[in-house]
């Protein structure tokens, strides 16, 4: 595929992790321009979160892939402002970034239950939960509650296609209990340095605690700590997360590594999370999703593994919830993991499994469209 040509200060491009203050952009409707500060596109939008460009004049093969941008920017259209990233699953090359999200773009934000993922990887590594769990049906555990306060429960490939807060609160308390390890801390660990962090936003959260980072058993925590841990394990309780972050996280479905970003063509390194036995359960939740989860509005006659997520937060007195959707995409070309987030508006209803569900379908018909054939994968009946 044609990769896309920029111009900058030097001919390194390099990832800064944990950075809310570089540019990034890319190609067509984001049209890639260099300047010496970073990457900006022709039109002057400008793009925080983790690329940046320095040292000597010249143009600089990308590793953004024309056809998978194309599809990227075509899946917007039509739909409410939303960001999409893709990167290659294997090699961690940016492959695509879009957004008709004049606010946000690729900042970090609180990531909802796509971040359940990050829970219960880190719970199958510490044998809390295994591919015999189950989780009884609850409308509360410690105070958390599902979605419309139904009764949630089930085997853990269920609870992950129902997306049961209660079920990933309890794996989430549970971690703490017997690793003192609480989920934010989990997350640092699996994506590296700051990009996932605990703040404390008394704007948003007044109750929020932000944990040490010495480890301390559940049995030790103030009940205000106790929250925080509870609200983190399903993206809340001051998780923030961006979606090049997200599509990281989720490039973990493949084998069980995440990979670093890169932004030139190349492999980079990667990181080993999860073994293959856990990969394979959290592989099995997130395909169940699909077929009958909070993921089902997408195709169900192709391969995707994809978890949905709500988030919301109070500001000034307003609820803005936004939706999240997160997914795994192997293809004939290349394994694609994917990032949609619909930010939420006031009094919204935002949820993961709506319009960036919808987002994330029209981006697949394209991309198929595009050469990366999807590879046909039928739901059991």
């Amino acid at each position: 595929p044609r990769r896309l040509d920029i111009r900058t200060a030097d001919d390194e491009l390099v990832v800064r992790r944990g950075s809310s203050t570089s540019e990034v952009a890319a190609s067509r409707q984001l049209l890639v321009s260099v300047l010496d500060s970073g990457l900006r596109d022709e039109i002057g939008n400008r793009y925080s979160q983790g690329l940046l460009v320095k040292g000597a004049s010249g143009p600089v093969r990308s590793s953004v892939e024309d056809p998978v941008q194309v599809a990227a920017e075509r899946s917007l259209v039509g739909h409410a402002p939303s960001t999409i990233a893709v990167i290659d699953a294997g090699s961690g090359e940016v492959l695509a970034l879009g957004s008709t999200d004049e606010d946000s773009r690729m900042i970090s934000s609180a990531p909802g239950s796509i971040f359940k993922l990050l829970t219960y990887g880190a719970a199958l590594n510490s044998d809390i939960v295994d591919a015999d769990s189950t989780f009884e049906g609850a409308t509360t555990f410690r105070g958390v509650s599902n979605a419309g306060q139904q009764s949630c429960g089930g085997t853990l490939a269920q609870v992950i296609a129902r997306s049961c807060n209660t079920a990933a609160a309890q794996t989430g308390f549970n971690l703490q209990a017997a690793e003192g390890q609480a989920p934010i801390e989990v997350a640092v660990a699996a994506l590296g340095g700051d990009e996932v962090q605990v703040v404390q936003r008394k704007a948003l959260e007044p109750t929020l605690v932000p944990l040490a980072t010495t480890k301390v058993g559940a049995d030790a925590l103030t009940p205000e700590e106790e929250g925080t841990v509870l609200r983190q394990s399903f993206g809340q309780g001051g998780v923030i997360m961006s979606p090049l972050d997200a599509a990281r996280m989720v490039a973990v479905l493949r084998d069980g590594s995440i990979p670093e970003l890169r932004v030139k063509p190349g492999r980079g390194a990667s990181r080993e999370l999860l073994d293959r036995d856990a990969t394979e359960q959290l592989r099995a939740g997130t395909r169940l999703a699909v077929c009958e989860g909070t993921a089902s509005d997408l195709p169900d006659d192709v391969e995707i593994y994809a978890k949905t997520g709500t988030a919301q937060a109070i500001a000034d007195g307003d609820l803005f919830t936004s939706g999240w959707v997160v997914a795994y995409v192997p293809t004939s070309e290349k394994p694609l993991a994917i990032a949609v987030r619909t930010p939420g508006v006031v009094g919204s209803d935002q949820s993961g499994g709506s319009e960036p569900t919808a987002v994330l379908s029209d981006f697949l018909r394209a991309v198929d469209a595009n050469g990366y054939e999807l590879k046909k994968d039928s739901c059991p009946t």
